[in-house]
């Protein structure tokens, strides 16, 4: 088609009343705007206004045709030299079928999107309470047990026959440090399932006790840099930035060969960028992007989950950088938005 520099159509084919079920004829009685569905006819001043300033213009087009059915056309547009004034030439193309495929992969996409956030929510709450389980009650069991072997200790003291006493101070000394190791590890095992100090201290807190905690098991030199300001994240967010760093740190010991590890938090009430650098081995671009990295792939759809995204970078020899970052509130919601807006 072709129309003037105000949208009213001077040529169309056939193709195009067969498109939008007008004839030929009342289709050259039209303006171009006429043909949008009413709810984004605002946006054509704006077509026109690009136009007629850079001389071209592509995109999308929602269609309402004759019958009231809503199509969609990709277009591609352009400003030519006229016999009497400038016309704008144009070539539309139907894709509607194309927009519904996309229109449903993304609906499928987000309803898998929200299923993994459910389980996520699901298994936290699960871990939180074997946890709590765990340290309720079995920590509880071992504590009394111990106590009982301490009476029992006093009561072996008192024993006269040295040749009794002393084997079974030793037997009952030895069960008593076995029990102060298996309530240590008790502890630790309820702490990994879901560490207090993030539900009682909040993000940073956790993050320094998961830091310092790592740097003693693995001899690791860490150091962190916490926000400048106090933060409160959601505790849904805090979770999800946990166990991305937790995954992370993993990663470092298992395969960085690092002997050091910076980690960076920059955050507000609603937005955070972490960052997690080591001076190791470097990862390859090739294994950042694989999809057998199931720790990074699980890393990924965390942070996607609340419209952020995980950059991996690594450099032979020098070390490895993650970084995650999650949009403020405002920015998920535009984003949300500019994917509806041309449904």
């Amino acid at each position: 088609c072709t129309h003037d520099l105000k949208g009213n159509l001077l040529s169309v084919n056939e193709a195009a009343s067969e498109l939008t079920g007008y004839s030929r004829e009342r289709l050259l009685q039209m303006n171009m705007s006429e043909l949008l569905a009413p709810e984004v006819r605002e946006r054509f001043d704006a077509y026109l206004t690009e136009i007629k300033m850079k001389g071209q213009a592509n995109g999308i087009l929602k269609i309402q045709t004759a019958a009231g059915e809503i199509r969609y056309w990709e277009y591609h547009n352009t400003l030519r030299t006229g016999p009497d004034a400038p016309i704008v030439r144009g070539m539309a193309y139907d894709i509607t079928k194309r927009m519904q495929a996309e229109k449903e992969l993304r609906a499928s996409r987000e309803q898998m999107r929200a299923l993994a956030g459910r389980l996520q929510a699901v298994r936290e709450e699960e871990r939180t309470q074997i946890a709590r389980e765990i340290h309720d009650e079995l920590g509880g069991a071992l504590t009394g047990l111990k106590i009982d072997f301490s009476f029992l200790t006093r009561a072996a003291l008192k024993m006269k026959n040295e040749t009794e006493r002393t084997p079974l101070l030793a037997g009952m000394d030895s069960m008593i440090k076995s029990i102060d190791a298996t309530i240590h590890t008790v502890r630790r095992i309820a702490m990994e399932l879901r560490p207090g100090v993030l539900d009682d201290l909040g993000l940073v807190a956790a993050l320094e006790w998961q830091l310092k905690d790592f740097e003693k098991r693995t001899g690791i030199r860490c150091e962190f840099f916490p926000p400048m300001e106090e933060i409160s994240l959601d505790a849904d967010l805090s979770t999800a930035l946990f166990r991305i760093f937790q995954e992370a740190l993993t990663n470092v010991a298992r395969h960085s060969g690092a002997t050091e590890v910076r980690v960076r938090l920059r955050a507000d009430a609603d937005s955070a960028t972490l960052e997690v650098e080591d001076n190791g081995k470097g990862i390859e671009q090739e294994k950042a992007l694989s999809s057998k990295s199931l720790g990074l792939l699980g890393m990924r759809e965390r942070a996607q989950m609340f419209g952020g995204r995980i950059a991996v970078a690594g450099t032979s020899g020098i070390g490895t950088k993650v970084t995650v970052e999650i949009p403020p509130v405002e920015k998920r919601k535009m984003d949300r938005d500019q994917e509806g807006a041309a449904e």
